[in-house]
């Protein structure tokens, strides 16, 4: 018996690219839409702290890209706003379901953003002047704690780990804090 695709149930599978630009969040699709390929899909993306879901339309078999405008953090001039121009996404948990049509087929994924983390992180790294100076054993210590603590966060949200993917991000972020104001650190 040959298959084909009206005899197979779709698979919806995506996941998100992991890109350096706080700016943007990217979807990749690897769905296998079967019988619903000329069907429209959408994405629910709820941002970290927010209990707001936003749909999208989904483009399939694409990767699909978010920013502060099509996710209504900030608007567009058209709308009214002078100067405006993509905002940093926020860092967090974020919760996003890509749904077919009809929507009993759907997949569901935790993704812990960490873009502009990385980016103070970033910051700390220049701070040891590595091309200028012999390496400062305390900012070293300091940035492999607050690296410990985002791996260990990233791990826990891959393993389920939800709210321990949490407590252990917001760490990486209050080490930080007290690092720039220079207490509690090393």
């Amino acid at each position: 018996m040959l298959l084909n695709k009206n005899n197979l149930r779709p698979i919806i599978d995506f996941h998100i690219l992991e890109i350096s630009d706080p700016r943007v969040l990217k979807v990749q699709d690897n769905s296998a839409w079967a019988h619903i390929e000329n069907k429209p899909a959408i994405i629910e993306i709820t941002l970290p702290g927010s209990e707001k879901i936003i749909t999208r339309y989904f483009q399939k078999n694409e990767t699909n890209s978010f920013h502060s405008i099509n996710l209504d953090l900030n608007c567009f001039f058209p709308c009214g706003c002078e100067g405006t121009d993509y905002n940093f996404l926020p860092d967090g948990l974020y919760t996003i379901t890509v749904k077919g049509s009809p929507d009993i087929f759907n997949k569901t994924l935790q993704y812990l953003r960490t873009n502009q983390t990385r980016l103070e992180l970033d910051k700390m790294y220049v701070d040891l002047k590595l091309t200028c100076e012999q390496i400062n054993e305390s900012k070293l210590a300091n940035i492999r704690i607050v690296e410990t603590y985002l791996t260990a966060a990233e791990a826990s949200v891959r393993l389920g780990l939800i709210s321990d993917a949490q407590d252990l991000f917001h760490s990486a972020q209050g080490y930080m804090e007290m690092c720039k104001r220079k207490k509690g650190c090393k």
